[in-house]
C-alpha cells in the first residue's frame, strides 16, 4: 500500500460511552468505501453463521485421494503452476482478502467465545451513508462464525517445480514435508496423506544438492482462499515428467 492508500483508512476513535464498552469510529467520506468492502467480505460468513449448524466438516485425506485417484486414471489434468499465479481465478484474488478481513472479525469474537456462553457479546454497526444490518457476535454465532472462517477444502491440483527441505513421517496418518517453491523461491508445507506417497518422495531428499523435480498438489484453501507464494498444499503424485 502506498501512502495515499493509507488516508481512508484512517478513523478517529471517540471517547467510550456507557452501555458496557462502546466505542464509535469516525472517518471522513473516503472511508465508506473501506466500510463498504469490510461488510462485503465479513457479511456471507455472518449470514452463514446464523444458519444450523451441519458439522459436515470437510476430510482432506479423503478428497486428497480422491484427487489423486482422479489424477491418476487421467480423469483430471493440472494446470502449471505459472499459469495459477500469472492468471489467478478472480474468485480466489478476492477470497484471500476476504479472508484477511474476515479473521480479524473472528479475533473480535474469540473473546466473546472464551467467556463459555456467559451472555456477552459484540456488535458491531456500518454507517457508509446508508443503513447496513449489524453484526451481533453472541456466543453461538461467535462458534459457527469460528468453524466458517476456518474452514479448509482442496483446491483443483498444480503442477510445480520444487525441492525438499525435509521430510518427516509424523507417525500418524498424515507426513508432512517442507518443500522449496523454484519459482516463488518461498518455502510451503506439503502434506502427505499415503505411505507409497511418502516412500516416493525419500529419493530426492538431499542435503547436500537437492534434486529438482517436479510435483502434482492441491493447494489447501482456506475459507476458499490461498496464498499463492507459499500456501500449503497436498501431495497427489511425483508428475508424469519426473517420474
Amino acid at each position: 500500500m502506498t501512502t495515499e492508500d493509507y488516508e481512508p483508512t484512517d478513523f478517529l476513535v471517540l471517547q467510550t460511552r456507557e452501555g458496557g464498552f462502546i466505542s464509535d469510529l469516525v472517518g471522513d467520506a473516503q472511508s465508506n468505501k473501506i466500510i463498504e468492502r469490510i461488510n462485503d467480505a465479513v457479511a456471507p460468513a455472518y449470514e452463514e453463521a446464523q444458519a444450523p449448524s451441519t458439522d459436515d466438516k470437510v476430510n482432506l485425506v479423503e478428497e486428497a485421494e480422491r484427487r489423486r485417484k482422479h489424477y491418476k486414471a487421467g480423469a483430471q489434468e493440472p494446470i502449471s503452476y505459472e499459469k495459477m499465479v500469472e492468471t489467478p481465478d478472480a474468485r480466489l484474488t478476492r477470497a484471500y482478502g476476504d479472508r484477511s478481513i474476515a479473521k480479524e472479525f473472528d479475533q473480535i469474537a474469540s473473546a466473546i467465545r472464551a467467556r463459555q456462553n456467559d451472555g456477552s457479546l459484540v456488535e458491531i454497526d456500518f454507517h457508509p451513508g446508508r443503513a447496513l444490518p449489524t453484526f451481533v457476535f453472541d456466543y453461538h454465532t461467535s462458534v459457527s462464525f469460528h468453524k466458517i472462517v476456518s474452514t479448509r477444502t482442496l483446491g483443483d491440483p498444480v503442477e510445480i517445480p520444487i525441492t525438499l527441505r525435509a521430510l518427516d513421517s509424523g507417525g500418524g496418518i498424515i507426513s508432512k514435508a517442507k518443500a522449496h517453491n523454484l519459482i516463488s523461491g518461498k518455502e510451503f508445507n506439503l502434506f502427505i496423506h499415503t505411505e507409497r506417497g511418502f516412500s516416493s518422495l525419500r529419493k530426492y531428499l538431499s542435503k547436500r544438492a537437492p534434486k529438482p523435480f517436479k510435483i502434482v498438489a492441491c493447494p489447501v484453501l482456506e475459507y476458499g482462499a490461498y496464498d499463492l507464494d507459499a500456501g500449503d498444499m497436498y501431495f497427489i503424485a511425483i508428475s508424469k515428467e519426473s517420474e
